[in-house]
């Protein structure tokens, strides 16, 4: 150690040879004791297993907490009083007891005021009320620009009401895991869904042919595109009389 004596005579200050920090002459033992002597540690992290060199049970605050929190017995809490009830001895802003409830989730006891106890819960519970909503024939494009019916939308449409045909569905949804998709006219007695796709279609045919797989796998659902070209020359409306009508192939197909 190297002193370097400052203004204060009665206080002389020098800087550890070995950390290089400045420290006063008085502190220089327990200094050197404390931080470049190395100790065997008194005992080990019940939580993350670290060594402790103190006489404490964990080495962080945070260890502490996760042990702690674990012993915690939520069904013993109290749920509250009973209804009408007022406190005669506490005020009104000092309650003497904890409200919880159950999540709907995973049933577990959480401070009251919400459904779910946890971001996940909360994340878990959005979505399958979106599922019920959508099974419900809730459409999320409603009031997007996915509701504007195309050009060959309305004409196919005005086609089926002309074969007086009604057992379809507009703008079907499906959800395949994760993802969302919406299909033109989907019959349901047939388990078939018809897709006019416009000219934009031509530089999606690898999102087209995932989409109907997806559809498939998850709904047993098999898909028909028609193309805009097929659809202006009607080749293929025939085939499409014929499967959603039952009829023969050489049956006369109307085009109104």
């Amino acid at each position: 150690m190297m002193t370097q004596p400052r203004s204060n005579k009665f206080q002389l200050y020098c800087s550890c040879a070995t950390c290089k920090l400045p420290i006063t002459t008085q502190n220089i033992k327990s200094h050197y004791q404390k931080y470049h002597i190395q100790k065997e540690p008194k005992s080990i992290c019940p939580c993350c297993d670290a060594p402790i060199f103190d006489n404490k049970i964990y080495c962080s605050r945070s260890c502490a907490a996760k042990i702690t929190n674990k012993k915690k017995d939520y069904s013993k809490f109290k749920p509250g009083p009973a209804k009408g009830f007022t406190p005669s001895v506490a005020p009104h802003n000092k309650r003497n007891y904890t409200p919880v409830a159950p999540c709907v989730i995973c049933s577990k006891l959480h401070k009251a005021g919400t459904q779910t106890c946890s971001i996940i819960c909360k994340k878990k519970l959005l979505s399958i009320r979106t599922n019920q909503r959508i099974e419900a024939g809730w459409n999320p494009q409603d009031h997007r620009s996915r509701s504007k019916p195309s050009f060959l939308e309305k004409s196919f449409e005005h086609w089926l009401i002309t074969i007086k045909y009604s057992n379809y569905v507009k703008n079907k949804t499906f959800r395949c895991g994760k993802k969302l998709y919406f299909g033109d006219f989907y019959f349901p007695r047939l388990q078939l869904l018809i897709e006019l796709d416009g000219r934009q279609h031509k530089d999606n045919a690898d999102y087209d042919t995932e989409r109907d797989y997806l559809i498939f796998k998850f709904h047993k659902v098999s898909t028909i595109r028609i193309t805009y070209d097929e659809y202006m020359s009607k080749c293929r409306l025939p085939e499409i009389y014929n499967l959603i009508s039952g009829a023969s192939a050489e049956s006369q197909t109307p085009y109104a």
